[in-house]
Order: structure tokens, then C-alpha cells, then sequence
């Protein structure tokens, strides 16, 4: 089962391939491809995360998530965003930095894929 793709990943990915010149591939293989690129924006933004949580953080992040009570992902948002400064603007710094090295990637295959004169 597929997990949906949050609306700003989803705008982020769309936004990305554009750029990079990726958003005429097969319909399929594109939809394919968003879902991997978003479990991987996500596996990415979670480790960067958890980076920035001291051990009473992490502790108290583990009891809310061990509770369940209630428990979602806005809620979860929220916590990071009350626990670390400037939370949203370090997570926008790192998916810039993924989007420059996605796209420097797909230029760089393109350009391979090109036969040489």
C-alpha cells in the first residue's frame, strides 16, 4: 500500500523534474518515480531532523510517539517546530540542497546520454 504524497512534497517534486527537464517521462514511470522521490525527501528530511534533537528531545519525541494518543503528523510538525529554532528554515535549506544536487544529477545523465560528435 502506498502511502499519498503530502501536497508541498508533491509540489516540490513536480517543481524539481520540471526543472530538470524530467516531467515529459512516461506517465507511469513518472508516477512511480514521484513516490520513490518522495520517500526519499522524506527519509532524508527525517534523519536531518532527528540530526537536530538533543537526547531530552529525542526522548520526549519517543514518549509521543510510543503514546499514540491523539497522535499525527501535524502534531509531530508541531512538536519539531516548538523544539528547534528556525526548524522550517533548516528543513527548506536542505531540500534546496537536495533539489541543486537532483538537478545537477540530471543534467549531468543527459549530457552522458548525448553521443558525442
Amino acid at each position: 500500500m502506498t502511502v499519498p504524497i503530502s501536497p508541498i512534497i508533491e509540489q516540490f517534486i513536480d517543481q524539481i523534474l520540471k526543472e530538470s527537464q524530467l516531467d515529459m517521462l512516461d506517465p507511469k514511470f513518472l508516477a512511480e518515480y514521484k513516490v520513490a522521490l518522495a520517500e526519499e525527501i522524506e527519509k532524508r528530511i527525517g534523519i536531518e531532523t532527528m540530526k537536530m534533537l538533543n537526547n531530552d528531545q529525542l526522548a520526549r519525541l519517543d514518549q509521543m510517539l510510543t503514546d499514540k494518543a491523539g497522535l499525527n503528523a501535524e502534531k509531530v510538525t508541531q512538536f519539531f517546530s516548538k523544539e528547534i529554532p528556525e526548524y522550517d528554515k533548516k528543513i527548506a535549506t536542505k531540500m534546496l540542497e537536495f533539489k541543486t544536487l537532483f538537478i545537477n544529477r540530471a543534467k549531468t545523465q543527459r549530457e552522458a546520454a548525448v553521443p558525442k560528435k
